[in-house]
């Protein structure tokens, strides 16, 4: 047996900043993805994409039910004044520009916790009767990686770094 450590392939896809809160079999998960611009053929504007899921038990995340937010260039700017300001609401029609307008409306809010330095992240979808509610609480630590990533995301996201 040797110690000797292998060198994986380096890869440009960023690795996913994932947040789990489902210890107590309460809240969920969080993972923040980075696309890139220019990511495919198309010269298209990056965004940051946060997939949420429920807990159905203790460390058991409903992942069949999840829900999927983008975050453009603006949303990011938009949440990172919410960790400033205490405050933030985005809200995403997936249908705006067709026939089915207004039939899966999805929220992301911030909002800043009773404790210094923490913040409530909810995410919700609404399709037909059935509305999915994802909420974790964020710690001091978490709202740091996030500002951080999400300030270095910027660039990325318009293609000029």
């Amino acid at each position: 047996m040797t110690d000797e450590v292998k060198e994986l392939p380096k890869t440009n896809r960023p690795l996913t900043y994932k947040i789990y809160k489902g210890m107590g079999g309460k809240q969920g998960c969080f993972q923040f993805s980075l696309l890139p611009a220019y990511s495919g053929k198309r010269k298209d504007e990056g965004a940051v994409f946060i997939e949420a899921a429920p807990t159905i038990g203790k460390n058991q995340y409903d992942w069949d039910n999840k829900v999927i937010f983008a975050l453009s260039v603006n949303d990011i700017g938009s949440m990172l004044a919410g960790f400033t300001l205490g405050k933030m609401e985005l809200y995403h029609d997936p249908d705006a520009k067709t026939n089915q307008q207004g039939s899966r409306p999805k929220k992301l809010s911030l909002e800043s916790g009773q404790q210094a330095g923490t913040f409530f992240l909810r995410l919700s979808e609404k399709s037909n009767e059935n509305t999915k509610n994802i909420a974790i609480s964020l710690q001091p630590q978490e709202v740091y990686i996030l500002v951080t990533l999400l300030k270095s995301a910027i660039p990325k996201v318009m293609g000029w770094e």
